[in-house]
């Protein structure tokens, strides 16, 4: 497939599976432009790229520039983290606040956390949790761990603590772990340093350890992928 304009830098990046049957997906690249801020409408504004691959074209093509608030960008731009829930993919931003993308209509919007979420020293993580967006947070001394889901009722948007765990049984089989991903309501996915772990929070067990080799060294360089439950045969002309 072709390349996007890699001289600019990527700032956050995502897949989604549009459709099986042809198989249809489409990619989303933001990257920095060169003029990083903009003035608006009196305002100053992140400008950053937005461009799109559709499988049915095969082809990239550039949308209109994202306009982030000042001083407002992608969490963590080495790694961003992404979520997909109900057909949208979202993405934490360094202001607490979630930056939301459809890509089926090519649109987006920004909405922020509720304010008993956006204390300080509180670590924020955004995942997928039985179909809705659910949003992992640890405290300061990262010893305990809250899942917070969110439902819509219209423009309404509700955030619920669905559990919440002690983090001491992890921390004692590898320190440095932080959350990745649920595999379904009762198991979650941890990355270590050199492993992932499979934790069952329900019986508060570690199921499974996967230690990892080279190239992947590191569970860092780990990424979740993902995915419904069912065979898919892909055939290729």
């Amino acid at each position: 497939m072709p390349n996007p304009k890699t001289r600019y830098h990527t700032k956050a990046t995502a897949i989604m599976v549009l459709g099986s049957e042809p198989l249809r997906f489409k990619i989303v690249r933001f990257s920095e432009r060169k003029s990083a801020h903009i003035m608006y409408k009196c305002e100053i504004y992140y400008n950053v790229r937005c461009e799109i691959f559709d499988s049915e074209t095969w082809a990239w093509k550039e949308e209109n520039d994202i306009r982030l608030p000042y001083g407002v960008y992608f969490s963590n731009s080495n790694h961003p983290s992404v979520a997909s829930a109900c057909g949208k993919l979202y993405w934490l931003l360094s202001d607490n606040q979630i930056f939301v993308f459809d890509l089926n209509n090519e649109s987006w919007k920004i909405f922020s956390l509720p304010k008993s979420l956006c204390e300080k020293d509180i670590h924020h993580q955004l995942v997928e949790y039985e179909g809705r967006l659910g949003l992992v947070s640890m405290g300061k001394d990262e010893d305990c761990l809250a899942l917070w889901v969110m439902k819509e009722f219209g423009k309404i948007k509700v955030w619920g603590k669905r559990l919440e765990i002690s983090m001491e049984d992890i921390r004692e089989r590898e320190y440095h772990t932080c959350p990745t991903a649920f595999c379904n309501a009762d198991v979650a996915i941890f990355k270590g340093f050199s492993r992932m772990m499979f934790y069952n929070f329900q019986n508060h067990k570690n199921s499974k350890d996967v230690p990892l080799k080279l190239p992947f060294l590191y569970a860092r360089d780990v990424f979740s992928l993902q995915s419904d439950f069912e065979d898919a045969n892909f055939c290729w002309n």
